[in-house]
């Protein structure tokens, strides 16, 4: 399993504001996304979902760039 940081934005949104970033344990990008994506696959009402957020970026974690993350 690897470190993965997963940023989007929420489409037609301002920059800086609207961000999302997560950070997920998977065995590759691919599903890193996926587990990324599952939370807004069935939104509650009021909530974003799938369609209403764009990718930004998906970084895997090593020792190297870990504290650029925090």
């Amino acid at each position: 399993m690897k470190e993965y940081v997963v940023t989007a934005k929420v489409k037609g949104s301002s920059p800086g504001i609207g961000k999302i970033t997560k950070t997920l344990m998977a065995e590759g990008k691919e599903e890193a996304l996926n587990k990324f994506y599952e939370h807004y696959d069935n939104p509650k009402p009021g909530n974003y979902g799938r369609n209403d957020i764009e990718l930004v970026s998906i970084r895997e974690v090593t020792t190297e760039n870990r504290d650029s993350f925090h």
